[in-house]
């Protein structure tokens, strides 16, 4: 059985996951529960859990401002969220644990039960910490993503968002293009669309995400013809030149 604390600001949210476990079939033995940051902090030093189910969004510090406080992790964490924004998009990418609001019993129980393979298996805690740190310091800004986690056999490599000049979809891969390096990832496209903050980068195509900072130039066409800094030509379909203009548009804007 793993032991458990239960981090959230509303006492009602706090018994209906709590209901939830309860249907686990003793999975999960509940050690204590907190209200906010602070008294999380004091009940996970003083009561060591295996695992923390965290709120995301809490008055007076957040669920990632509680993690920042810890030199090391020695939990695992499942996030809890009723907003479905690009946060959790990074998380769910990075392949971390999160379940949202209100709770679903098959998604707790897979967010569970890799919990507790991961919390047993003591290698892959030690890159999750590792992880949790870095994704951590990517969303203390709020305003974007600033790294992008690239899960592998290995471990995972860490990417800046801005080094990216563009995804391209290769079957059920994706290639991820940087001014320095080809990686190629098992995610699909759509994946990187949803982590990806969307004021920088744009699906041309059904094969491609481009960063607009790394666009060299356009080609008119029919729909017509985006030259990237590496000078890789992507074409623009018809029906998306309009969309696409309006992108542009709204990036020049916003630089």
């Amino acid at each position: 059985m793993i032991k458990a604390i239960l981090v959230d600001d509303e006492k009602k949210s706090r018994e209906n996951l709590e209901a939830f476990l309860n249907r686990l079939g003793g999975k999960v033995e509940i050690i204590g529960e907190a209200e906010n940051a602070d008294r999380a902090f004091e009940e996970i030093k003083d009561k060591q859990p295996h695992l923390v189910f965290l709120d995301v969004e809490m008055p007076g510090g957040s669920g990632f401002d509680l993690l920042s406080r810890f030199d090391e992790l020695k939990f695992e964490v499942i996030f809890v969220t009723a907003y479905s924004h690009y946060a959790i998009n990074a998380i769910k990418f990075s392949a971390l644990g999160y379940i949202t609001k209100p709770i679903n019993i098959e998604e707790l129980t897979e967010a569970v039960d890799k919990a507790i393979k991961t919390h047993e298996d003591k290698n892959k805690t030690q890159v999750d910490a590792k992880l949790m740190h870095e994704l951590i310091d990517s969303l203390k800004g709020k305003e974007k993503l600033r790294k992008l986690f690239i899960p592998e056999m290995s471990g995972f490599t860490v990417l800046e968002t801005k080094t990216i000049l563009y995804c391209k979809s290769e079957g059920n891969y994706t290639e991820i293009i940087t001014e320095e390096e080809k990686i190629v990832c098992s995610k699909s496209l759509k994946d990187f669309q949803e982590a990806l903050p969307a004021e920088n980068f744009y699906r041309i195509n059904k094969s491609y995400i481009i960063n607009s900072g790394y666009i060299y130039k356009y080609r008119k066409g029919s729909g017509g013809t985006v030259v990237m800094t590496n000078k890789h030509e992507i074409d623009v379909p018809r029906r998306s030149k309009e969309e696409f203009m309006k992108f542009m548009d709204q990036s020049r804007r916003s630089s």
